[in-house]
């Protein structure tokens, strides 16, 4: 069961408020139950104080890997409202096994033509795991009555850059080949995921249009990380400014946005964990933001969070695809932060992302 009133996810969803943000056009959702401006969801707020107390910093440069690991993820609920059917299989790719979890609502039996999603988890490239998305991929299939496939790819350092993308890749070309096993339409596969999954989901995009059989149909990125290391595009500017933090929780706030930051020297982040060298941080296939060609990509949903320092990245993802001419819809969820849909069922902001994309999967 959820912890808030459902109308304040309605709210959400009937807010189409929108700005002209340097050329991108952005709806911007607001808290609605925090009148005061620049104010954080107090549900976010109290999800944070709500944590275990640590002494050591989140950073790459001085946790080990099991300790990340450890960081990631939170406890969500299940919003279900029927009975959604769990599978579970592995495909190999290149000797490594990569397991594929399936969510579809039971009823209607024997349906054929449902859309797909085929989802990957965040977590740095390094760590996550498909259950702590699995509630929201549960709840996006019953909202669309699609398939969602919740993806366990390699994880750097052990598997580094391209092997976690290609598990992704081969995940999609396999649903794509065996939709008539899954009650799927082939002509509606779509790919999605957070954090590092979008950046997983925007690369397997060009993958799959550089292939001779292109079939993603749309792409739904969540606060995704675009730029790797100390990857840029010409027109990419952080500042922290222009992240409007109200003084009461500036202490709590600024380095929730710090922490996901660009990169600005050589010390070593998850990029090194990631990627064997900083070459490979401008590969568009890792930093999909270096894409030669943005009329490429499929349509496409990102959704950013006002407290995550990737918010910049992933807006001038959308400006660059809806400068091309791209069907691009971008909404910034206003009062949260980065890994927002870990907590669905806690934060309305997860359960009117989940209706988002189902609404698109709709109408692939």
């Amino acid at each position: 069961m959820r912890t808030y009133d459902f109308s304040l996810v309605q709210a959400m969803l009937d807010d189409q408020t929108t700005e002209n943000d340097n050329g991108l056009s952005l709806i911007v959702k607001s808290v609605p139950d925090e009148p005061k401006k620049n104010y954080p969801d107090p549900r976010f707020i109290q999800s944070i104080l709500g944590r275990p107390k640590t002494d050591s910093p989140f950073d790459a440069a001085t946790l080990t890997v099991e300790q990340m690991r450890r960081f990631m993820g939170s406890p969500n609920r299940n919003l279900n409202t029927v009975e959604i059917y769990t599978g579970f299989e592995t495909i190999d790719v290149e000797g490594r096994t990569v397991g594929i979890w399936r969510y579809y609502p039971r009823k209607p039996f024997d349906k054929t033509d449902r859309p797909a999603l085929v989802f990957f988890h965040g977590g740095g490239f390094v760590g996550g795991s498909p259950f702590a998305v699995e509630n929201f991929c549960r709840l996006v299939a019953e909202l669309a009555g699609a398939v969602v496939f919740n993806i366990d790819y390699a994880l750097a350092p052990e598997h580094k850059f391209p092997q976690g993308l290609q598990d992704c890749y081969a995940a999609v070309c396999h649903v794509h080949d065996h939709a008539a096993d899954y009650g799927i339409d082939p002509a509606k596969i779509t790919v999605g995921g957070d954090s590092a999954g979008g950046n997983l989901s925007a690369a397997c995009c060009l993958l799959d249009r550089a292939s001779d059989r292109p079939f993603i149909k749309s792409q739904y990125l969540i606060y995704p990380a675009v730029l790797i290391g100390t990857a840029r595009t010409p027109d990419f500017k952080w500042n922290l400014s222009d992240f409007a933090l109200c003084d009461e929780y500036r202490a709590v706030l600024e380095p929730m946005v710090l922490g996901f930051a660009p990169k600005e020297d050589e010390a070593p982040g998850f990029e090194a964990l990631y990627t064997d060298s900083l070459d490979d941080c401008q590969n568009p296939l890792a930093s999909p933001l270096l894409a030669s060609d943005f009329t490429v990509f499929p349509r496409t949903l990102i959704a950013t969070a006002e407290y995550d320092g990737l918010r910049v990245q992933g807006e001038l993802f959308g400006r660059y695809l809806q400068a091309a001419g791209n069907k691009a819809k971008v909404i910034r969820y206003k009062g949260v932060g980065h890994a927002f849909i870990d907590v669905v069922g806690l934060l309305p902001q997860a359960e009117a992302l989940a209706h988002e994309i189902a609404t698109e999967l709709k109408h692939v």
